[in-house]
C-alpha cells in the first residue's frame, strides 16, 4: 500500500465511528484521558492536546485492529508556546486514566498522523480548554520527584526508578520537568527517554564481567522481525534494519555514539533501551547487534513501542554457540535477513580482536 491508499483504507474503516461522533458528541463532552499529545510542526508554538477515548479500550492484534483502536481516541488539541503550555499535570502524572470534560471549538474530524515515533492519531478537533473532573490517583515519590529542583535528565533518572519509560516521556512532554520548564513534543520526549534511561543502563553494565558465549535471539511483533545478537565482548551497539530495502545501519562502540541516530532515528535508542535492560537483569556486558525486518504487513507505522516491546519479546529465550560462524550461520539458515552481516560494523570489531589474540 502506498500512503493514499493507506489513508483511503483507514478511513473507510473508521467512518462510522467518526460520523457518530459527529453526531453524538456536541462542543463539550466527558471522556476517560488517554494521555497527553505534544505535536512538533511549528516549534516553539505547536498543538497540545488532551487525547480521551469515546469508547472502551479493546484488543488489538494486527496493525489495521490498532489502528482502529486509535479511532477511538480523540486528540482535543489547541495551539500553545512551549512556555506557556495548558496544565496537563494531573493527566500526565495519574497512574490511571482519568475523567475528563472537554469543551471544543469545532467537530472531531478524520486527519490522519501517522508517524514512526509515536503512537497513530486519526481523529482530531480544536478544543477550546479542558477540566479534569475526577481526583486522580498520582504516586507520592513521582510527585516529589516532579518538585524537586532536578534539571530533566536526572529527574528521568530518578523516575525510572519508579516508573515505566512511557509514563516518564509523558511526563516530560507535559513540561514538568526540568528548572526552566515547558512541554516537548512527544515525539522527542520519546527519545529522549529512551536514550537517558538506556545510557545509565550502560554505565551500570559495563562493570559487569563479559558474557562468555554468544546468544541468538528471535522475534515477530506486528510484522516486525527481530534478530537479536549478543557476543563476549565489551559493551557495544548496533542495529540494522530493512523496509525492503538496502539495510540501514546505526553503531556505538564503548564509549557511545556523540551525534543522533540519524539512520534508524528514534528505532535504535528504543532498541537499546530493551538490550540493556536484559543485560542490567542478567548482570552482564556484552556486545550486541539488534536486526529489523519491515514485512509488508507493517503498512503503516505504529510508533517506537513497537520496536522496544518488540525486542523485550524477542529476548525471552535464545540459542546459545561458542563462535560468532557458529552464531552467523545460524542466522543465515534460518532466518532472511540477506545482507545484514555485511553492514555490521561490530563484527569486524570481534574478528580483530580473534586475530589480536594471536599476534
Amino acid at each position: 500500500m502506498n500512503n493514499l491508499d493507506i489513508k483511503r483504507e483507514i478511513y473507510k474503516r473508521s467512518y462510522a465511528l467518526i460520523n457518530s461522533m459527529r453526531h453524538e458528541i456536541g462542543k463539550d463532552f466527558q471522556s476517560t484521558s488517554a494521555g497527553v499529545f505534544v505535536g512538533h510542526y511549528g516549534y516553539p508554538n505547536v498543538n497540545a492536546g488532551v487525547l480521551s477515548s469515546v469508547e472502551k479500550p479493546g484488543q488489538f492484534y494486527d496493525v489495521m485492529s490498532a489502528l482502529m483502536e486509535r479511532a477511538k481516541i480523540i486528540n482535543s488539541k489547541k495551539k500553545a508556546n512551549v512556555k506557556r503550555p495548558p496544565d496537563f499535570r494531573e493527566l500526565a502524572l495519574s497512574e490511571r486514566p482519568v475523567d475528563v470534560e472537554i469543551f471544543l471549538r469545532s467537530s472531531p474530524k478524520f486527519h490522519l498522523n501517522l508517524s514512526k515515533f509515536t503512537r497513530p492519531i486519526i481523529v482530531s478537533a480544536d478544543m477550546e480548554r479542558f477540566k479534569v473532573v475526577e481526583n486522580p490517583r498520582i504516586r507520592r515519590s513521582v510527585e516529589k520527584i516532579v518538585d524537586d529542583d532536578l534539571n530533566a535528565h536526572d529527574a528521568v533518572i530518578e523516575l525510572a526508578k519508579r516508573t515505566d519509560v512511557e509514563k516518564i516521556s509523558e511526563i516530560l512532554s507535559a513540561g514538568l520537568l526540568g528548572e526552566k520548564k515547558k512541554i516537548v513534543p512527544t515525539r522527542w520526549s520519546i527519545t529522549a527517554t529512551d536514550d537517558i534511561v538506556s545510557k545509565r543502563n550502560i554505565e551500570t553494565i559495563k562493570d559487569f564481567p563479559e558474557l562468555n558465549d554468544f546468544r541468538v535471539f528471535h522475534g515477530t511483533f506486528f510484522e516486525n522481525e527481530f534478530v537479536v545478537i549478543l557476543y563476549p565482548h565489551h559493551w557495544s551497539f548496533e542495529m540494522i534494519e530493512s523496509w525492503g530495502a538496502e539495510p540501514s545501519v546505526d553503531y556505538e562502540l564503548y564509549h557511545g555514539r556523540k551525534d543522533y541516530a540519524h539512520q534508524i532515528e528514534g528505532a535504535y535508542y528504543a532498541a537499546r533501551l530493551a538490550v540493556t535492560e536484559y543485560l542490567r537483569r542478567i548482570k552482564k556486558q556484552a556486545a550486541c547487534s539488534v536486526l529489523r525486518l519491515v514485512h509488508k504487513g507493517y503498512f503503516a507505522p505504529l510508533g517506537v513501542w513497537v520496536i522496544r516491546d518488540g525486542v523485550r519479546a524477542s529476548l525471552a529465550q535464545y540459542a546459545k554457540f561458542s563462535s560468532l560462524s557458529e552464531a552467523m550461520k545460524f542466522v543465515r539458515e534460518n532466518y532472511g535477513f540477506r545482507g545484514f552481516f555485511e553492514k555490521s560494523h561490530i563484527i569486524p570489531e570481534l574478528r580483530q580482536k580473534k586475530l589480536s589474540f594471536f599476534i
